[in-house]
């Protein structure tokens, strides 16, 4: 049955927490969130960009199992890919990941002596694709 569960935590008798969790519905969309936005062109610096699916309404979906496909343009390039599935037996050097518990991550590689943008875009033929937008820039001295 649909629904929602809040959780509120108390010190004291006073509030000092709450928690929602929904119901989802269909996965429609994916999302993407990166750890950080701004790389360093060592050509060593990573980015790990989250990919989670999302139901019509902004609800996380923990059971989509979706294929979704990484591609990434510009200053940097796919380093691995994986999404925690403890039987998996893909490569994480695949550029298409199933999501796992309704989430996968992408890591992305900044390119050596490369400076300018980075872009991550992950496609499902049954989801609406993303894009996130990343900086490659120098190694301060």
């Amino acid at each position: 049955m649909p629904g929602e569960l809040r959780v509120v935590a108390y010190q004291n008798g006073s509030p000092i927490g709450e928690d929602v969790v929904r119901t989802a519905g269909r996965p429609a969309k994916i999302v993407l969130s990166a750890d950080r936005a701004v790389l360093s062109s060592s050509g060593e610096d990573l980015a790990y960009i989250t990919i989670q699916a999302y139901d019509d309404v902004g609800v996380p979906c923990p059971l989509a199992d979706n294929l979704v496909r990484v591609d990434v343009a510009g200053a940097g390039s796919l380093f691995a890919t994986g999404n925690g599935a403890p039987i998996s037996m893909r490569s994480f050097h695949e550029h298409a990941v199933p999501l796992f518990g309704g989430k996968a991550v992408a890591i992305v590689r900044a390119d050596r002596g490369q400076r300018g943008d980075i872009q991550v875009r992950a496609e499902s033929d049954q989801l609406e694709g993303c894009q996130i937008d990343l900086k490659s820039m120098p190694v301060a001295d």
